[in-house]
Order: structure tokens, then C-alpha cells, then sequence
């Protein structure tokens, strides 16, 4: 049996069913490990005989970890929304489920994140950024997020435009 305060993340593998073994006889019992969330994972696997030895455990230890980037933000939005003529804009959006939680935003203006150039990264305690533009005019800003692992993928982006106007009426 498998027990513990992880019992659930483990399992038997595919022909490993409980059965009674003669003495001297063997069993190859596979185990799967089978996480739901990062980290550490332990379990207790158990067996039950008859003999003097009685029931003997192991110990299952299993340690889970993120291996995939973030989706793109979520509802993104921008403030203000219309022209300004103040040269600081927040973005907001809605941090996807990630298993190692969002750690920065990565963004770049008027053109698309790529590999090679990812952009600017500012770092995040919950799901803004203040950014500036280059200049007066509408800017696209594309951005992405990168997990605590440090996994990112620039192609999970989302986009919001930016309306900056410093020139004053004549």
C-alpha cells in the first residue's frame, strides 16, 4: 500500500497489483511518481507479511519541478487609456495559473519580444508595471511574464497601446 501525506502523487505502475507471494518468491513492484504541484513530495510504501520481519516500509521521496513558462497575460489593461500628456503608464493584467508563481513582466515597445531580444524586465510583486515611452505617439507594448524558476516564453504575450502626447496646443 502506498500511504502518507503524499499518498496521492504516487502510484503503482501499469501490472503492479497486491498478491500473495510464496517464501523466496519475488515481485518487481513499479512505482510512479505523479505531482500535482512543485516540491518536495513523501509517501510511505507498505508491506504486509507474515513473518517475523512483520510490515515493512520505505520511504517515497519525490521533489516536482516547474518545467513550463507562463501563459500570456490575462485581460490586460492599460491606465490611462486615452491620450496623456504625463509619460507614465500602468499596465495591469490577470497573472495566469503558474506552479512557481510570476516573478517579473518582460515587455518591449512597438515591436514584438523575440529570443534574441526580449525586451526590458522589471520586477513584480503582483500583476502591474509602470513603463515610459520614447516619444509622443501611440506605442504598442507587448509584453510577457517569466515564472520564479526563471522560465519564459516570448511568445505568450499579450499587447496594449499607449497614447502619449507632450506636445501642447498652438
Amino acid at each position: 500500500a502506498i500511504t502518507g501525506p503524499n499518498a496521492s502523487q504516487f502510484a503503482f505502475g501499469p501490472g503492479t497489483l497486491s498478491q500473495t507471494l510464496n517464501p523466496g518468491q519475488t515481485k518487481l513492484v513499479k512505482l510512479r511518481f505523479l505531482p500535482t504541484s512543485v516540491g518536495q513530495k513523501t509517501a510511505y510504501f507498505r508491506v504486509e507479511t507474515d513473518d517475523a520481519v512483520g510490515t515493512y516500509v520505505d520511504t517515497l521521496l519525490g521533489t516536482a519541478i516547474d518545467t513550463t513558462a507562463p501563459l500570456a497575460p490575462i485581460s490586460a489593461g492599460i491606465n490611462p487609456s486615452g491620450w496623456s500628456k504625463t509619460n507614465l503608464f500602468t499596465i495591469s493584467w490577470t497573472n495566469p495559473t503558474d506552479p512557481s508563481g510570476i516573478a517579473k513582466i518582460w515587455y518591449r515597445i512597438d515591436a514584438l519580444p523575440t529570443i534574441a531580444v526580449p525586451g526590458d524586465s522589471i520586477a513584480l510583486t503582483g500583476s502591474s508595471a509602470q513603463v515610459s515611452m520614447p516619444s509622443a505617439g501611440t506605442h504598442n507594448i507587448y509584453f510577457f511574464l517569466q515564472d520564479s524558476a526563471g522560465r519564459k516564453n516570448v511568445s505568450n504575450y499579450n499587447t496594449v497601446a499607449a497614447k502619449y502626447d507632450n506636445v501642447p496646443p498652438t
